[in-house]
């Protein structure tokens, strides 16, 4: 009986302890690629800095059409910075992006959305102004506009 009560007694301690204001807080990921198809893509890595602060590094996980991930005992602080990188199957990075400005409180989960676009775009369609084909035939000459001003 007494060991059970001092088993009892641990367990309430290590639970109790685990709550204690460390003075960090987590990160729920949510990382979309903005691009029409993302399945080049084979990792995600979100590094988090921040003042006060040593930089730390997770890799996300596919879920449906985005990465996502908990990363967990950021520093709590204000102005974090989570930067996103995604790599194809070959280790090249093809996508990355930027959120700043981010608050961690100390025992809360905070949300962030990273949107990772494009590092190499293809060029734009090309343009030429004032170039335009409509298909409408117009007559070589048009007839002179004649004009007669007339009294009211």
């Amino acid at each position: 009986m007494m060991t059970r009560l001092l088993f009892c007694l641990a367990c309430v301690g290590l639970f109790f302890g685990g709550c204690a204001d460390d003075g960090a807080g987590d990160v729920q990921l949510d990382v979309m690629i903005d691009a029409l198809s993302a399945a080049d893509v084979g990792s995600v890595k979100v590094t988090i800095s921040g003042a006060g602060m040593s930089p730390m590094t997770a890799n996300l996980t596919k879920v449906g059409t985005s990465w996502q991930g908990v990363i967990g005992q950021i520093p709590a602080g204000t102005n974090r910075t989570f930067v996103g990188e995604a790599r194809d199957g070959n280790g090249t990075l093809v996508y990355n992006g930027t959120v700043s400005g981010v608050l961690i409180k100390a025992n809360n989960t905070a949300l962030v959305q990273l949107l990772l676009q494009e590092t190499s775009p293809p060029p734009p369609f090309p343009t030429r102004p004032g170039i335009a084909s409509t298909g409408v035939r117009r007559p070589a000459s048009l007839p002179a506009a004649t004009c007669s001003p007339r009294r009211v």
